[in-house]
């Protein structure tokens, strides 16, 4: 009697090992980098094909990796992978420090509240950029940022491959409107005679009249102009004031002034005043002599 019998081998079922599985961003397709293998029964590292499910293997963020047998191993219909053949990976954002650099803006009259960052022109960094991302940093001026004076600033960064630190120092002050100036040709007034002069009358007299500032940021918002005049170029006075007012000839000379107005720089210049002698008319009391054998000169 002759007896048969059917025996079925299964396949082993082995674990999957992924070789590496920390990974931080730095501007390339890491999937490569991704591997695994299974052991066979005798204990040899066999690689297994490793797929990225969807897209690419580049930004930080998490991915899912599969695992099969790969094509030319010849051995693999003795195994079988198990059921769970996925694996997430995570791509760390690169580390970097950035130091905001000090800021300036000319008064405008306008309030700033945000600038868009940009490398090297309003900060620095320590650390690795790849292929010149852009971080995506915007400063934002604590409560804005209107009259000349120094403000702080808060700054955060967009792109999601990178992991900024802010230099807290950095933040304090960093933000800066300097004062605008008063241009020559904004600035007119008449001067009290002329380029003539004028001609003594007994009666004081201001140096100038018809004080007027044009500029855009001193009458659109605010900055009221204030005059002084000086006839020693060292104490200033109001305009009336009695110490720059004019009367005698000896008055004339070299009028000194200086406009000042909030947040703008403090504009000087100088003129002169002329105040001519008063011209009078001789006339000749006693003009008819008679001999009378004395001085009559008196």
């Amino acid at each position: 009697t002759q007896l048969t019998t059917k025996v079925i081998i299964t396949a082993k079922v082995v674990d999957i090992t992924w070789v590496t599985d920390a990974f931080t961003y730095d501007g390339t397709d890491q999937s490569s980098k991704v591997t695994a293998y299974y052991l066979d029964v005798n204990g040899k590292q066999v690689p297994l094909a490793v797929t990225l499910t969807d897209g690419s293997f580049v930004n930080a963020n998490t991915y899912t990796f599969s695992a099969a047998f790969a094509t030319e191993d010849t051995g693999s219909s003795n195994y079988a992978l198990p059921a769970d053949v996925e694996k997430d990976f995570t791509i760390k954002p690169a580390e970097v420090d950035v130091t905001i650099s000090h800021m300036q803006q000319v008064y405008t009259g306008e309030q700033f509240n945000t600038v868009d960052g940009v490398k090297d022109t309003n900060y620095t960094v320590s650390g690795d950029i790849f292929n010149g991302d852009d971080l995506e940093i915007t400063i934002t001026i604590t409560g804005g940022a209107t009259n000349v004076g120094e403000y702080d600033v808060t700054a955060s960064a967009a792109n999601g491959n990178y992991k900024v630190t802010f230099v807290s120092s950095s933040l304090e002050n960093a933000y800066e409107i300097t004062n605008a100036t008063i241009a020559d040709e904004d600035v007119s007034f008449t001067i009290y005679g002329g380029t003539d002069g004028a001609t003594y009358d007994a009666t004081t007299h201001q140096v100038a009249e018809n004080l007027s500032v044009t500029t855009s940021t001193v009458v659109d918002h605010g900055n009221e102009p204030v005059w002084s005049f000086s006839l020693d170029g060292n104490n200033y006075y109001p305009i009336d004031d009695a110490n720059v007012l004019v009367r005698n000839v000896a008055d004339s000379g070299t009028v000194y002034y200086k406009i000042e107005a909030a947040n703008h720089e403090t504009y000087t210049g100088q003129f002169n005043v002329t105040i001519l002698p008063y011209e009078v008319e001789v006339k000749w009391v006693e003009n008819d002599f008679t001999y009378n054998g004395s001085d009559q000169k008196d």
